[in-house]
C-alpha cells in the first residue's frame, strides 16, 4: 500500500514539473511565430481542398507535408531552445532544489516537449477531421499526421538526450544527421538488393538498420502496429542513453 501511495506522488510530481516546463516553453514570443505557421498550412490545405476529385492525392500530400515540417520544426525549435534556457537561465535549479531527482527531471522534460508538439497536433487533427467527414476522404490524412507527429517526438528527444552529452548545437547537427540517414535507409534498401545487389552496400544497410530509426515507414498512410512498436522502442533507447 505504500509503494502504492510513493507511485502516485512520484506521478504527481511529474505532471507538476511537466506543467511548468510546458508553461515556460509556451510563453516564449516566438511561439506566435509558429501559431501563424499553423494558420498558414491550414489556409493553404483549405485552398485546396474540393476543387474536384483529381485534387484529393495533392490535397493529402500538400496538408501532410506541411503540417509534419510544422511539427518538425517545433521539436527543433523548442528542444533546442530549452538546452539553451537549462544552460543560461537555471531552469534545472528550481526542480532540483524543489526536491526532485534527476530522473524524474529528466522524464518530465520530455513529457514537456511532448505536449508542446501535442498542441498543434491537435489543432491539425481537428481541422483535418472536418476535411474528412466534408470531403469524403479516408483516414490517410490521419495516419499521415500520427506519422509526422511520431518523427517530430523522436527528433525531439534525440536533441535532448545528445543535449545532455555536448552542446546544444552540436546536438542539432548529430540530430538532422540521424534524420537524414534514417530518411534514406530505405533508398539504401532499394540500391542495396534491388538495382544494385552487392554484398558490402547490402552489409551497410545490415548494421545502420539495427541501431538507427527508419524515419521513412512514418511517412506512409498505411498505419500500422510496427510504427508504434518501432517509435516505442527507440524513444525507450533515447531516454536510456539521454539519462546515463
Amino acid at each position: 500500500m505504500q509503494n502504492l501511495v510513493n507511485l502516485n506522488l512520484e506521478f504527481k510530481q511529474l505532471l507538476n514539473l511537466t506543467n511548468l516546463l510546458f508553461k515556460i516553453a509556451i510563453k516564449k514570443r516566438s511561439s506566435l511565430i509558429f501559431v501563424i505557421l499553423a494558420i498558414f498550412s491550414l489556409l493553404t490545405s483549405s485552398a485546396i481542398s474540393g476543387i474536384d476529385d483529381k485534387t484529393e492525392r495533392i490535397f493529402q500530400d500538400v496538408t501532410i507535408f506541411i503540417q509534419g515540417n510544422i511539427l518538425i520544426l517545433i521539436a527543433f525549435y523548442f528542444s533546442i531552445n530549452y538546452l539553451e534556457d537549462e544552460r543560461k537561465s537555471g531552469i534545472f535549479i528550481i526542480p532540483l532544489s524543489a526536491g526532485y531527482s534527476r530522473l524524474e527531471y529528466f522524464i518530465s522534460v520530455l513529457f514537456s516537449q511532448i505536449t508542446v508538439l501535442l498542441v498543434p497536433f491537435f489543432l491539425f487533427l481537428f481541422f483535418d477531421l472536418i476535411y474528412i467527414v466534408l470531403l469524403k476522404y479516408d483516414l490517410n490524412l490521419v495516419f499521415g499526421l500520427l506519422g509526422q507527429l511520431f518523427i517530430s517526438m523522436i527528433l525531439s528527444f534525440f536533441i535532448i538526450a545528445i543535449g545532455q552529452w555536448t552542446s546544444s548545437l552540436k546536438s542539432m547537427i548529430w540530430t538532422i544527421g540521424i534524420y537524414f540517414i534514417g530518411n534514406g535507409l530505405d533508398e539504401l534498401y532499394i540500391y542495396s538488393f534491388k538495382l544494385h545487389p552487392n554484398e558490402l552496400s547490402q552489409n551497410i544497410y545490415f548494421i545502420i538498420s539495427k541501431f538507427m530509426p527508419h524515419f521513412y515507414i512514418f511517412n506512409s498512410t498505411d498505419f500500422s502496429t510496427f510504427q508504434i512498436l518501432h517509435m516505442i522502442i527507440f524513444l525507450t533507447i533515447i531516454v536510456i542513453f539521454g539519462y546515463l
